[in-house]
């Protein structure tokens, strides 16, 4: 099986965390099948760039196109992908295509329009989830999917958004791979103070700023909350801490590499998730894959897997509300078993799980072509 992926995501060097969870499974996947990553960026300059990831073979190309700000541009853009692709295509004579977000089946659309292969579209986007797709990408969101032979969300609520407001029928929800020998249960951590841990954005969805200031109510001794990241409230939150003699207890670590990140989490004790919104929620299953109870909003992914056993579920998304759980869950936290956190990870998320029913839908989709 030789698999093309389309998308706009994937790490670069000024970047290694942009589109960090389609980089994983396309690895996990070239474990099993021939996979070819296509990515188009822009350049005034025209150049073509092939090299090996492990077992997968990255092409980039650079081109000018204009922003894609509205379907006219979107449509320039994508006329150059089909390029692009057509001339790859000629080498590897790709079975199928794995787009990523609505921008890779737009792509996608035209390319089995013209050359007749199938395309399987992974819908990770949380403006189709919270209703804040602009216009004119509502418009053809529609058409592009149901032209798709296979669409995945990577959540529940994400998929009930697809049929709900734009009639996507079939849709299959697959989750975000997750390497469970990277994120995995360290040795018992040593008796310091306890920790809580934030990875993300530091943006305001995300509830960054809430929860330090939670935090900061909670007035906890011998506890202090980590967090991983950049974003827009950085300089806030570093004032906000620097003005309230926080400095010993709230750790602003900013971004740290994928591969680095297990350790963070083997040496904290709870993860907290406050977002008002996750279309999945990746690192919130990193940290249970290392055994962390999880402290998490009802932002619509993690409802999918957080359990009763991993974890406490907050009604609200206020500072008192968050102060209230991270003080319940410090008190709880002997109750929760790692191992057991764990285990339901490997279980259900691990690369068998993801990975087997990813090549399970590829095959039926061939097979329904054949």
């Amino acid at each position: 099986m030789r698999i093309a992926i389309v998308t706009a995501w994937y790490p670069n060097k000024n970047n290694p965390l942009y589109g960090i969870f389609i980089q994983n499974q396309v690895h996990a996947l070239a474990e099993h099948c021939s996979v070819c990553v296509l990515l188009l960026k822009w350049s005034l300059v025209p150049y073509q760039r092939k090299r090996k990831e492990g077992n997968v073979t990255i092409i980039e190309k650079g081109d000018f196109y204009f922003p894609n700000a509205s379907e006219t541009m979107l449509n320039f853009w994508a006329s150059r992908y089909v390029r692009f692709f057509k001339s790859i295509h000629e080498e590897f004579a790709f079975d199928l295509i794995h787009a990523h977000d609505h921008y890779g089946a737009f792509v996608s659309d035209k390319l089995k329009n013209e050359l007749s292969i199938p395309y399987v579209c992974t819908i990770h986007n949380s403006t189709i989830m919270n209703d804040s797709l602009v216009e004119w990408k509502k418009a053809y969101l529609p058409r592009i999917l149901t032209n798709a032979d296979s669409v995945i969300s990577v959540g529940q609520k994400l998929a009930q958004t697809l049929n709900k407001k734009y009639h996507i029928t079939g849709v299959k929800v697959i989750p975000n791979y997750i390497d469970t020998d990277v994120f995995s249960l360290k040795p018992t951590k040593a008796e310091e103070d306890f920790k809580f841990l934030f990875v993300g954005g530091l943006e305001a969805h995300k509830g960054v700023f809430e929860l330090v200031k939670a935090f900061h109510l909670s007035r906890f001794s011998e506890t202090s909350l980590h967090i991983v990241g950049t974003g827009i409230l950085e300089k806030e939150i570093k004032a906000y801490v620097l003005k309230n003699n926080l400095e010993n207890s709230v750790i602003l670590h900013g971004e740290i590499l994928n591969h680095k990140l297990s350790k963070i989490y083997n040496a904290s004790n709870v993860y907290v998730s406050v977002s008002e919104y996750e279309t999945f929620g990746v690192t919130i299953l990193e940290a249970m894959a290392c055994g962390l109870p999880v402290l998490y909003s009802d932002s619509g992914g993690p409802n999918d897997f957080v359990q009763p056993f991993v974890g406490i579920k907050l009604h609200d998304r206020s500072i008192e509300t968050i102060s209230n759980g991270l003080i319940e869950i410090q008190a709880r936290y002997s109750s929760f078993d790692s191992r057991k956190i764990r285990d339901f990870v490997v279980e259900n998320y691990g690369s068998d799980k993801v990975i087997g029913r990813l090549l399970k839908e590829y095959k039926e989709v061939l097979d329904a072509k054949n």
